[in-house]
């Protein structure tokens, strides 16, 4: 059974032991983010709620929640007997999947948000998706090294000379913790599950099983 949620600056509880870990990101939204944005909305007539402030409540969801999940391209390509070839990059329109019925509810009633909030939290791990599901020989040192490989690369000058980076960390510690930067996704949000293992390799095989299944956001599938 996957243990619970490691904070940020609980990692030195891991175990040094084989296992699997998983990444996840709690989504948070303050009372001060919801209050500025309660106030923002008052100064917008009522009878415009599918307009501007519609608008605002989806800014506000896309920067404080959706941005984080947000998925990279997909490179794509079509093709057809005896037809041209296409070839490019789609990208996710986050907020574009976001529900009109449930912006207008918020635009015309913010203050649901306090209560949204909450349960999101607690939505975390039970029903997230993960960031990044890995492997490990021994899951204290290897999240330790994420967890230092983040820290670099918030120094702008370290994250200019990765290529030197790369004689200390692995591609995919690099990889991983870039990513949790571009989004400037707060350290203190983050957390690790992880199942030990009874070595022997199978974490390798548990790892690639649950990637496979899971898809997890900042993954490298």
């Amino acid at each position: 059974m996957f243990k619970k949620l490691i904070g940020w600056n609980e990692h030195g509880d891991l175990p040094e032991s084989p296992g699997v870990y998983a990444w996840y990101f709690r989504p948070e939204l303050t009372n001060y983010d919801i209050e500025n944005l309660i106030k923002d909305l008052a100064k917008i007539p009522d009878d415009n709620v599918l307009g501007e402030r519609a608008a605002l409540v989806r800014d506000f969801l896309y920067k404080r929640i959706f941005r984080y999940f947000e998925q990279k391209p997909y490179y794509v390509e079509l093709t057809g007997q005896l037809k041209p070839k296409y070839r490019g990059e789609l990208n996710h329109q986050p907020s574009d999947d976001l529900s009109k019925a449930l912006v207008d509810r918020i635009a015309a009633s913010p203050h649901r948000l306090i209560k949204l909030s909450q349960y999101l939290q607690e939505s975390t791990p039970l029903i997230a998706s993960p960031l990044y599901i890995g492997k490990a020989e021994n899951l204290k040192l290897r999240v330790s090294v994420h967890k230092k490989m983040i820290g670099l690369l918030k120094n702008q000058e370290v994250k200019n000379q990765l290529l030197f980076l790369q004689y200390e960390f692995s591609n995919e510690e690099i990889d991983f913790a870039n990513r949790v930067v571009d989004r400037a996704i707060p350290s203190s949000r983050l957390y690790v599950a992880y199942q030990e293992t009874a070595g022997g390799g199978i974490e390798v095989d548990l790892e690639n099983l649950l990637n496979r299944i899971y898809f997890p956001i900042l993954g490298r599938n």
